[in-house]
């Protein structure tokens, strides 16, 4: 019997000195990083645990993943992103890092095409449902290299596949803002929702917060702080007279000089006569009037966006005043 103890123990001692030879098993839904030895490498996303399956994709240095188990000292069973847009597949466990930081190699490409917008799909197909839709020249993340669809974040953190045709590392000449990371307080840009829809102005930086108001490409926009997780707080209209501020989210804006000329887009209205010009400081038939001077029948204003209410924000193309109005029949369409 003593034998037989010893014999067991030695053994158990033997099983647990081969068990430290290998790498601790990954626990279920524990997040990693892709981490390999050098960052000029990316990590293969396979479809299957085996180096001979196929490549979704080959993942760039810092580029977060979620264990979904540990198959073997070998593979991980990993998903990138989360719901539509995610990505699933097998990644070397080797090359994942859990706890620590990882210096990222992952590089801002920018949406180049020539139809104003590209639709962020839920998959690897056109046929995929749209999770969200890309103006020309915005910015996003390249999380991995393939062919021909890649995996991308945008400014919003939204996770989704793009053609790879439709990226370019030139962000010049395209508009848009490169990451927010030179937009401070007091930095001039525009809306250029480059589908032709409107912005909202949030009451929060989120988009589950109400909305301000909607806003048309060409309005312009002072920021207010440094962006944050996609969103920019920002003041439409001069300080101190006829101002909205609120937060839009990054994609959807400009801070380029070279797209002033974004205002010259906006729907152009003029006043059927000059006692109908009433911008009001606050969108209330109470408010105070905005202070004018050299007006007439001959002036016009651009509407930059609508509020609820029946409420126009507008601002004088001659002097840039800005304001609210809502005896819109006293206003007639130049443009």
């Amino acid at each position: 019997m003593k034998r037989i103890t010893v014999i067991l123990l030695i053994l158990c001692i033997i099983t647990a000195g081969f068990g430290t030879l290998l790498p601790a098993a990954f626990a279920a839904s524990q997040t990693a990083i892709v981490n390999n030895p050098n960052p000029a490498d990316r990590l293969h996303l396979r479809s299957a645990p085996s180096a001979s399956a196929a490549s979704l994709g080959k993942y760039y240095n810092g580029v977060q993943v979620t264990v979904l188990s540990y198959q073997n000292s070998v593979w991980s069973q990993v998903r990138i992103g989360s719901g539509d847009g995610s990505a699933t597949g097998y990644m070397m466990t080797r090359y994942l890092k859990t706890g620590g930081s990882v210096a990222s190699t992952i590089p801002t490409m920018y949406v180049k095409t020539s139809g104003g917008s590209l639709n962020l799909r839920a998959s690897r197909s056109s046929a995929s449902k749209a999770i969200a839709s890309l103006r020309n020249g915005a910015s996003v993340q390249l999380l991995c290299e393939a062919s021909p669809w890649v995996q991308v974040r945008t400014s919003s953190g939204k996770i989704g596949f793009v053609m790879r045709s439709y990226l370019t590392a030139d962000s010049g000449g395209m508009g848009g803002s490169s990451s927010g990371d030179n937009i401070q307080n007091g930095s001039i840009g525009w809306v250029n929702n480059g589908n032709g829809k409107r912005l909202h102005l949030r009451s929060g930086a989120g988009s589950g917060y109400s909305s301000l108001g909607l806003y048309y490409t060409g309005t312009p926009v002072t920021a207010l702080a440094a962006p944050s997780n996609g969103w920019a707080r920002v003041r439409i209209g001069n300080s101190g007279e006829g101002t909205q501020t609120g937060y839009m989210m990054l994609d959807f804006l400009t801070f380029r000089s070279t797209d002033a000329s974004l205002r010259y887009t906006l729907p152009t209205y003029r006043p059927r006569a000059a006692s109908a010009w009433d911008l009001k400081m606050s969108p209330s038939i109470i408010a105070d009037p905005v202070p004018l001077s050299d007006f007439s029948d001959s002036n016009t204003l651009f509407l930059m966006g609508e509020l609820s209410g029946g409420w126009w924000h507008m601002q004088n193309t001659y002097s840039g005043k800005t304001g609210f109005v809502n005896n819109i029949s006293g206003y007639v369409k130049v443009k």
